[in-house]
């Protein structure tokens, strides 16, 4: 009777360390499940905000800086009484690149930011000056007057410098923004680490605890 007893004993001892042995192992393994997620959600968020949404913002300011000196060597051009092939060429110019920076915007805008954050009032920012900023270039290109370009040109100026302003505040925050995440994703690849430790000794002392009673 008494070995039966402490058979069975045993038997419970055993079962009770292999179901906490099973219980750590499920815990480690949720613990890499949201690791390896929130470390992926990390990357997409870099890769898209980091790598495409500031290089879309950032060949936009190009293209519209490139459509801002093409369109002052047209009233240039069109102020010196040059000959109108000439004056041609640096309308078309500018408005190619008008068309280039319509493409990068529509770039830019193809990633949505996160509803209520900094990045979707900044995009949205963005996205306001740079319809007034290229409504003015065209409609300087579009004037039929000299004295009616020079009236629209001086009111881009403005723009220009406003929309600088907001690309400089979007790569600012994309860049201190990069740096949260991978300030995070350093910080909970320590804590997985410690944890797993933790769980891995927290089973061997069960192992060696159930030897010792057996």
């Amino acid at each position: 009777m008494g070995k039966i007893i402490h058979n069975l004993s045993i038997k419970k001892t055993l079962t009770i360390v292999m179901a906490t042995l099973v219980l750590f192992m499920l815990l480690l393994s949720a613990l890499s499940i949201v690791i390896n997620k929130n470390g992926s959600n990390s990357l997409h968020e870099i890769a898209d905000v980091g790598v495409v949404q500031m290089n879309a913002i950032n060949r936009t300011e190009a293209n519209l800086t490139q459509a801002n000196g093409s369109t002052r060597e047209y009233l240039k051009a069109w102020e010196d009484d040059e000959n109108t092939s000439e004056v041609n060429r640096w309308k078309q110019e500018a408005e190619a690149s008008l068309e280039a920076a319509q493409r990068r915007i529509e770039e830019f805008n193809s990633i949505a930011p996160p509803p209520g954050s900094e990045r979707e009032t900044l995009a949205s920012e963005a996205n306001r000056i740079y319809q007034t900023y290229t409504l003015q270039l065209n409609n300087v290109l579009q004037a039929t007057t000299l004295n009616a370009a020079n009236s629209e040109w001086l009111q881009v100026m403005n723009a220009r410098r406003e929309f600088q302003t907001v690309v400089r505040d979007f790569v600012l925050l994309t860049e201190t923004r990069t740096t949260e995440i991978l300030t995070n994703d350093e910080r909970n690849s320590r804590i997985s680490l410690i944890a797993t430790i933790l769980i891995v000794a927290l089973a061997l002392a069960m192992v060696v605890a159930a030897r010792m009673v057996l």
